[in-house]
């Protein structure tokens, strides 16, 4: 039996929109998001999870439906947020799956081992932050700030999906667009900030839950090699690469995405 329950939370802060779908009665799964987009992003895997999981996936502070606290965030912060939804839906164990900001998220949750996280997938995500990586959050939060989300979203369209997908299916790249335009400008600036400001490299080694890394060999910004030094760090932890995807690779190859962790949930212990 699957049902669907949606509401805005008070969390930590913050009033968060989130979603639950999926079969009742299942090990729980939390879907959560990349920066600029929302809880749409994973259309295309909860109606595919949710055959076997109880699905959560929220709008993160900031984004979406939810409210959008004035910061900067920190990484800590969004942590807070997720485990305060699992206390306020009573959820003892989940499986987390991250994408970009998403996956810091998980990895920020992870790495306090508590008995709420059962496992994580940390994908197309990057906790180092290189200089010139640092300049170019800073300039694109004063476009932001001076223009508003429109100045940048066909920017992040172009540089988290590829152009294959682009071109074959229009539709992904206007919805990207879209989340991206309703996206609170505080809330996306803020978020970066807990980007920028994280610790989670130094402490990636006490992760103790099964891990999975998941890089797009088409992810123009994030060359698979700083993800396979993220997961080397990682106890037990194994790095697979999705062909022909970019950033946001459950769009651009939803099915090897969807099969892949698939595959990683079912053959854990």
């Amino acid at each position: 039996m699957t049902s669907r329950i949606e509401q805005n939370v008070n969390v930590n802060g913050a009033t968060l929109h989130a979603c639950i779908e999926g079969r009742e009665g299942a090990p729980w799964l939390v879907l959560v998001h990349s920066l600029g987009t929302d809880s749409q992003l994973w259309d295309g895997q909860t109606s595919v999870f949710g055959k076997e999981y109880r699905v959560l996936r929220y709008d993160i502070r900031g984004h979406g439906h939810s409210s959008a606290p004035k910061g900067p965030y920190t990484m800590d912060q969004l942590g807070d947020d997720l485990f305060g939804l699992l206390a306020h839906f009573a959820i003892p164990r989940t499986h987390v799956v991250g994408i970009s900001l998403g996956a810091l998220t998980a990895l920020a949750v992870a790495e306090r081992n508590a008995p709420q996280i059962a496992s994580i997938a940390v994908c197309d995500s990057r906790a180092d932050m290189p200089v010139e990586f640092a300049q170019a959050i800073d300039e694109r939060n004063r476009l932001i700030r001076k223009e508003g989300m429109a100045a940048i979203a066909q920017a992040m369209v172009e540089r988290w999906i590829t152009p294959a997908t682009i071109a074959a299916r229009p539709e992904v790249a206007e919805k990207v667009r879209q989340m991206v335009k309703k996206a609170s400008v505080e809330g996306f600036a803020s978020c970066t900030e807990a980007i920028k400001s994280n610790r989670l490299l130094e402490r990636l080694s006490q992760i103790k839950v099964p891990s999975i890394f998941v890089a797009a060999d088409q992810d123009a910004g994030l060359p698979i090699e700083v993800m396979q030094r993220m997961q080397q760090n990682v106890p037990g932890s194994r790095l697979a690469v999705i062909a022909g995807g970019g950033h946001l690779s459950n769009l651009d190859q939803p099915d090897a995405f969807n099969r892949l962790v698939l595959e990683f949930l079912r053959n854990l212990p």
